[in-house]
């Protein structure tokens, strides 16, 4: 059953979506309905040894010496009730059974069906791509706006696949309230403005700045031992950031340098990232329409392929955003784990796009590195001022 629609099932990496084992349907069964799985063994078997046995004995009244018992009919009644008995319950297992081995492929044409969902367009997968390593991890959707089926999608009907889930906005209202306190669209439209702000990159260039160059920002008549405690501090700090994403500490200082191609990295590739998951929750959440979201997710990543030479690159910065973000050593273990086990294992579609660089309309903040951000705090705070993205 062929459909270019078609994607990995739900919470399962493989792509697109196969036909169910037949070990898996058993087990299924047994896990579903395992009253009536073990009857309709047991009757397979009672039936298979019934119909042995009037077999066998149709054969030994064959070569029977009494003439009276040779000569009753080969076929009985019990044999052929048997063998009926036997024959329906095999007929009907196999119904059931290739029923259940394309029951996950059906329904999911079944929901883009009644959803409308057509097949999506290259520039669409180019967007959605810069996600993938995350719904590769969790064995979400890549392909679709929505990471996993959902209400928003089928306000009106009452599909209830047998397959997977179709969780109701709620769920994702709930998450998007968890992790970043959003209960509407208006609120969205605040924190994705933020984001293409540099929600995360303006602090770290000052965080940046003031690590790697703290005599600029040092009280002129601060002692010699103040200072070099401040210096170790910052060094540790800087070290801190470049252990977490298993990179070298120049790594890190290179985020805050421009090249003849692009601005400042900073920390840019976490949050224009964090667009595609907060648009697809707030879209699934019935915040926004699909439009909006596919507008905000296109605009952060037409200026990801401005700004990254590579899936890796973009990642590996993504990783350090992460990093300055939750300063959280399981949690950057995790990150990697993601890009390695996508770069590894991944063959979706979106794995296989080529990495094309985009022209796009920078920001002056995006241009400079907060170049004025930063002026402003060496004269206002010098010195006393904290690191790190909480502070």
């Amino acid at each position: 059953m062929s459909d270019a629609r078609l994607q990995n099932a739900p919470n399962h990496r493989e792509f697109p979506v196969q036909p169910k084992p037949l070990t898996r349907i058993i087990y299924d069964f047994l896990q579903d309905a395992p009253a009536i799985t073990y009857l309709f063994i047991m009757g397979l078997i009672i039936s298979a040894v019934m119909l042995y046995m009037s077999v066998q004995d149709a054969f030994a009244r064959k070569v029977s010496v009494n003439p009276l018992v040779a000569e009753q009919p080969f076929v009985s009644t019990l044999m052929i009730v048997t063998a009926l008995c036997f024959i329906g319950l095999v007929l009907l297992a196999l119904f059931l059974m290739m029923r259940q081995r394309n029951l996950g492929i059906k329904e999911q044409i079944q929901y883009y069906d009644l959803a409308q969902i057509t097949a999506p367009t290259l520039e669409q997968l180019k967007t959605l791509r810069l996600d993938a390593p995350n719904d590769f991890y969790h064995g979400l959707w890549s392909q679709t706006l929505e990471y996993y089926p959902c209400a928003t999608r089928l306000p009106n009907t009452t599909f209830k696949p047998k397959t997977f889930a179709i969780e109701p906005a709620q769920t994702y209202r709930q998450a998007l309230n968890q992790d970043w306190g959003i209960v509407s669209g208006e609120q969205y439209q605040l924190m994705v403005s933020r984001l293409f702000e540099g929600m995360h990159s303006k602090e770290f260039a000052l965080d940046l700045d003031y690590v790697i160059h703290f005599d600029k920002y040092a009280d002129p008549y601060m002692d010699e031992q103040t200072k070099s405690a401040r210096q170790n501090e910052n060094l540790n700090y800087l070290h801190q950031l470049a252990g977490l994403i298993e990179k070298p500490s120049q790594f890190v200082i290179d985020a805050l340098q421009s090249t003849t191609l692009h601005p400042p990295h900073l920390v840019w590739g976490f949050d224009l990232w964090r667009v595609f998951p907060m648009a697809r929750h707030a879209y699934m959440a019935g915040y926004i329409s699909e439009h909006q979201a596919w507008q905000d997710m296109e605009k952060a990543a037409n200026l990801i392929y401005s700004l990254f030479d590579s899936e890796e690159a973009y990642f590996d910065n993504l990783r350090l955003g992460h990093a300055y973000w939750s300063q959280n050593f399981e949690k950057t273990q995790t990150r990697h784990e993601m890009w390695q086990l996508y770069q590894q294992y991944c063959n979706w579609p979106v794995r296989g796009l080529p990495w094309e660089r985009k022209s796009a309309n920078w920001s002056e903040d995006m241009r400079t590195g907060f170049t004025s951000y930063r002026d402003q705090a060496k004269q206002s705070k010098g010195s006393n001022q904290s690191i790190g993205f909480i502070k």
